[in-house]
């Protein structure tokens, strides 16, 4: 967070019992990350359903109006990899 919010972890972002990234070696993680694999491989966009907590928003907004005036704004549609086929190859 920007401004460091006392008290304010990982787990109160993000539903690790959906996405343990606290268990780096675990197979329910290597499943998610084969999954968004996948899908980025055949879309070129990969979704989190639910990876933000939902109680979590409201703090997360709150933070982001706080920013309003010191951010960069586009409005066109593009993915972050461009021709992300060929691009995804050459990450490590």
């Amino acid at each position: 967070m920007s401004q460091q919010q006392p008290g304010i972890s990982v787990q109160d972002l993000i539903d690790l019992e959906r996405y343990p990234l606290d268990q780096p070696d675990s197979p329910e993680l290597a499943a998610v990350i084969a999954g968004a694999l996948e899908t980025l491989d055949d879309t070129g966009v990969c979704l989190l359903p639910g990876f933000v907590r939902d109680d979590a928003l409201p703090l997360l907004v709150e933070e982001s109006r706080s920013l309003t005036g010191t951010t960069h704004r586009q409005d066109h549609e593009e993915i972050a990899y461009g021709h992300y086929r060929k691009r995804l190859d050459e990450f490590p």
